[in-house]
């Protein structure tokens, strides 16, 4: 549970299974590797790509996933497709370092670490680029949608996901 402090916005992430015990103090709740591994365990990266990705996949289609934490959803999509060229991106260091570890059994996915709001990617350079759970917490929206937008080559997709009651 994501309590801030107001002068350095760091957050405290209580233990749920251990009320006494308090996780790592840190200023980006993801960087808290037991925050990742739980968001990893609730999802189905097998269906999700199935479900949401596959008509987007091609041999060759550079595919971006943006907030991509440990990497499974873009593993996901390559298992499916594995001719894609995958570049995941995320906000904290330590998500890249776990997803290149996870994903170093796939050659075609890439991890970088940085800002939505703020891509350091090229114009036109993707087929499709999904978002999951991460727009909402941003404090710029449309700043990172256009950013989204920037990269795609026209006529690609891009499929934003977040939690407003259900998807």
């Amino acid at each position: 549970i994501p309590v801030p402090k107001r002068d350095n916005q760091q957050f405290m992430i209580a233990n749920l299974a251990n009320p006494n015990e308090t996780m790592a103090a840190t200023t980006y709740l993801m960087d808290d590797p037991r925050e990742a591994a739980r968001l990893e365990d609730k999802v189905d990266a097998a269906a999700w790509a199935i479900r949401y990705a596959r008509p987007y996949l091609f041999a060759g289609a550079e595919v971006l996933c943006a907030g991509c934490g440990p990497g499974a959803l873009l593993r996901g999509a390559s298992d499916l497709e594995p001719r894609i060229h995958g570049t995941g991106l995320d906000l904290s260091h330590g998500r890249i370092q776990d997803a290149q570890k996870r994903s170093a059994a796939y050659r075609d996915l890439e991890f970088i670490q940085g800002d939505l709001q703020h891509l350091p990617l090229p114009d036109n350079s993707f087929d499709v680029a999904w978002c999951r759970h991460l727009i909402e917490y941003l404090p710029n929206k449309q700043q990172a949608v256009s950013e989204l937008h920037r990269v795609l080559r026209p006529g690609a997709t891009v499929i934003l996901q977040d939690l407003d009651g259900q998807f």
